[in-house]
């Protein structure tokens, strides 16, 4: 009798403890999501960006310029 007594305080503690760890680690989930947004190296999307726009924007003005019948 002893020991079915003990497996259900065994049983109702993890029961407890794995409620108590899914808290914790939807609260820090929540926190770390936040600072990963302010982690972010915004330097680099500059460059990124700005790197896009002028690979993007060089074939736009030999464009611009074959239909103007530009000199080349």
């Amino acid at each position: 009798m002893k020991t079915k007594n003990k497996t259900i305080i065994y049983y109702n503690l993890a029961k407890k403890f794995k409620i108590m760890l899914y808290n914790i680690t939807q609260y820090t989930n929540k926190y770390k999501n936040k600072e990963d947004i302010l982690m972010v190296n915004w330097q680099v999307i500059g460059q990124l960006l700005s790197l896009a726009i002028i690979v993007l924007v060089g074939p736009a003005i030999i464009v611009l310029l074959s239909f103007k019948r530009g000199n080349l």
